[in-house]
């Protein structure tokens, strides 16, 4: 089982029998990217799926019994709450895929404290959950956000690069278009 350290902290570690490289892929979804994932790092390294959704967390914990997936251990829970209670150092990788972007919720004829007409609807990739994330993270470890939404991976970039908390923060023009025809 997973215990607390001496300092309140949980250690995913101790979910396994070895002391191989810890992945954690938050918002894991149905699983199957991680399940993928796991299976391919058999021996080489372990897995953590994060999920706040039951039936989701259950559908990836099936998958992985059928795939015969050995090295995945599963949170059911908010990830966000999760990072704020893994002990410091960790964990060696972060994936987050296809996060949902915040959603701008207009509030009528009413405006915001700053004047704008709309507030950020909550969301995962915050600047609080970054800096949680550095935290938990060792210190030549990697956090990797797939997206197909090159606006919003920008803003994630620029929010990152705001902490000066992350080195090498870039959006690969390459992987993926912002409009159509652009190389």
């Amino acid at each position: 089982s997973v215990v607390k350290d001496g300092g309140g902290h949980w250690n995913l570690r101790a979910a396994f029998d070895s002391e191989l490289p810890l992945k954690v892929e938050l918002c894991s979804g149905e699983g199957e990217w991680v399940c993928a994932q796991a299976s391919k790092d058999d021996e080489t390294a372990n897995w953590v799926c994060v999920e706040h959704r039951r039936d989701r967390v259950f559908r990836t914990f099936s998958r992985s019994l059928l795939t015969n997936v050995s090295n995945l251990c599963f949170v059911a829970g908010d990830a966000a709450l999760l990072l704020r209670q893994l002990a410091p150092r960790s964990v060696d990788h972060i994936f987050v895929n296809f996060p949902e972007p915040p959603v701008r919720r207009g509030l009528g004829d009413a405006e915001g404290d700053d004047g704008d007409a709309a507030v950020d609807a909550p969301h995962l990739l915050t600047a609080e959950t970054f800096r949680a994330m550095h935290r938990v993270m060792q210190r030549d470890g990697t956090l990797l956000v797939h997206s197909d939404n090159v606006t919003y991976l920008r803003q994630l970039a620029v929010s990152l690069s705001s902490l000066d908390s992350f080195e090498n923060v870039n959006v690969s023009d390459g992987a993926v278009r912002d409009r159509p025809g652009s190389s």
